[in-house]
């Protein structure tokens, strides 16, 4: 059985006509972010480089963890492996949607346009539309320039809680805003202060215990912390701009864990397929909401770069990016003829919206050209 659900405050009956007859424009965008989850893992699966008898590579806890996922997700058939470790995201929800991303890094490929192949920068690249030469790291300093976040919350007149960010990482209330407080976020181990958390038990219990549920990481929460508060603020607040930022499979791989990488990798998909689902079974979301699903960085290729990124690695500015919604044709995995750089998210979301880009950045890039009728 399934279940609609209406909306409380936001639109009248009219309004929902309007959205219906209204061209390609989304009622809401969601955004995720998967950090450092490479395109080898998106495009082909399990990287068989680190599915090695001596675990040295991959860092694979035992012999057991590497039979385990030799058995769950090893195909000789790269097509095969993909399915297997994203179920959902290759056999349900790209093939209403379009994938942009190349192993090879070649045309169609998704690239950065920003040199350091670290974190905070290739945020700020997504969120900015531009490179910007006063972020060169990772440290918590507030974005100078003004995010597409703060643009679409300023152009509609939407309230904070309208515009929200749930991440996993604490440095997110400096990368998502120039203004602090200007849009809605909760990052890292920092508590969701709000009434109806605790009319929600579980998320009252997670909430309050997030410090003790700690990671190896003093600076990232577990990203089933973070997604459970964002799915129960998704149900209770409604926002029309609504972004989620999962960090384990950049944390894991820090590490040298290639089994924790890919059981959170397995953890998006599943997430993935909550959000969706959640958006379809209410009303003003339902065919509705404009989807963008990318990476913050890539990482190395071998054996030894693979648990890193940054300058010294080239391959780490090769991503990927998802779409589904309003617009965007079901095309599946799509080869173009252009390399597509992370500035062109930002104005891919003010697209989305019906937004001019050039209106928020005058040198923006054009929006990912996969809309319906490019």
């Amino acid at each position: 059985m399934s279940i609609l659900i209406v909306c409380w405050g936001l639109f009248s009956a009219s309004n929902v006509a309007d959205l219906k007859a209204n061209d390609d424009s989304a009622y809401a965008v969601i955004f995720i972010t998967v950090d450092g989850l490479r395109s080898t893992e998106v495009l082909s699966g399990v990287d068989p480089t680190l599915l090695t008898d001596d675990r040295k590579a991959s860092g694979i806890a035992s012999d057991d963890s590497l039979k385990d996922i030799r058995e769950r997700y090893w195909d000789e058939s790269p097509e095969v492996r993909r399915q297997k470790l994203l179920p959902y995201f290759w056999n349900d929800w790209i093939t209403q949607g379009a994938l942009i991303g190349d192993l090879n890094y070649l045309d169609g490929a998704v690239q950065y346009r920003n040199p350091q192949k670290v974190s905070y920068p290739g945020y700020s690249e997504l969120l900015t539309g531009r490179v910007v030469p006063l972020i060169i790291g990772n440290r918590k300093i507030q974005n100078p320039e003004q995010t597409i976040l703060e643009f679409v919350k300023a152009k509609h007149g939407w309230t904070t809680q309208q515009v929200a960010v749930f991440a996993s990482w604490d440095v997110f209330p400096w990368i998502t805003m120039s203004e602090p407080g200007s849009i809605f976020c909760n990052a890292g181990y920092m508590n969701l202060d709000l009434d109806w958390v605790k009319q929600r038990p579980g998320v009252d219990m997670l909430n309050r215990n997030q410090s003790l549920l700690s990671t190896p990481w003093d600076s990232v929460r577990h990203d089933v912390v973070t997604a459970e508060l964002a799915l129960a603020y998704l149900d209770e607040e409604r926002p029309r701009m609504f972004y989620l930022s999962l960090g384990e499979t950049d944390d894991w791989a820090h590490e040298r864990r290639y089994d924790r990488v890919l059981e959170m990798a397995v953890y998006f998909d599943e997430t993935l397929k909550r959000i969706w689902d959640w958006t379809q079974s209410v009303e003003c979301y339902r065919d509705r909401t404009l989807f963008v699903v990318t990476s913050d960085h890539g990482r190395g290729q071998n054996e030894e770069t693979w648990t890193s990124h940054g300058r010294a690695i080239p391959e780490a500015a090769n991503t990927w990016v998802a779409l589904r919604g309003p617009g965007i044709p079901s095309v599946g995995k799509t080869k173009l003829d252009q390399t597509i750089y992370q500035t062109a998210i930002a104005p891919t979301i003010a697209w989305g919206f019906g937004l001019d880009p050039k209106e928020y950045y005058s040198e923006a890039d054009a929006p990912i050209p996969v809309q319906a009728g490019w």
